[in-house]
């Protein structure tokens, strides 16, 4: 393992599926996140879903938020840069340059990668809220948000390699 291997807070926005949010969870810790947050889970996510993340996070010893809003997300923890990945292909969206992400968490700025916890994605307002980008290669079908996390920390550890 690299030493001084910076990695960005990730969440999950607008949940409605307990297993879902807890795959999420358990994807973000097994690939070495330290800081997770949900906001806008609802119904079962909410009732269900929280507390059953909550005990994955506070079993592997790392912390866990839960917002109202991608605005409180942006008012709590005042990152320099939150990106919301969505994960349709959008011709409308750019493409996440992960080698960008990677500099910027080497200068030790904090940075928050958010996906979409709902198959109907962001909102325009929400997507105003953040700079939204999308998964390149993404063919076809909408990718699920545990897949899109997979994908962009992997790719942010082997670029922090080189």
């Amino acid at each position: 393992m690299v030493k001084n291997m910076r990695m960005p807070i990730v969440g999950i926005h607008g949940i409605f599926s307990v297993q879902r949010l807890v795959d999420f969870v358990k994807t973000a810790i097994a690939l070495g996140c330290s800081t997770i947050v949900v906001s806008k889970a609802v119904g079962a996510a909410a009732q269900n879903g929280v507390p059953e993340a909550q005990k994955v996070v506070f079993k592997s010893g790392r912390n866990m938020l839960v917002v109202a809003d991608l605005v409180d997300i942006k008012e709590l923890l005042d990152p320099d840069k939150l990106i919301l990945i969505t994960t349709e292909k959008r011709e409308d969206i750019p493409e996440v340059a992960f080698e960008e992400i990677v500099n910027i968490l080497r200068e030790n700025k904090n940075i928050i990668l958010v996906y979409p916890g709902s198959d109907t994605g962001f909102t325009r307002g929400e997507l105003e809220l953040g700079e939204a980008y999308r998964i390149p290669l993404v063919e076809g079908a909408q990718l699920s948000p545990v897949a899109a996390l997979a994908i962009s920390i992997f790719e942010i550890k082997r670029l922090q390699q080189c």
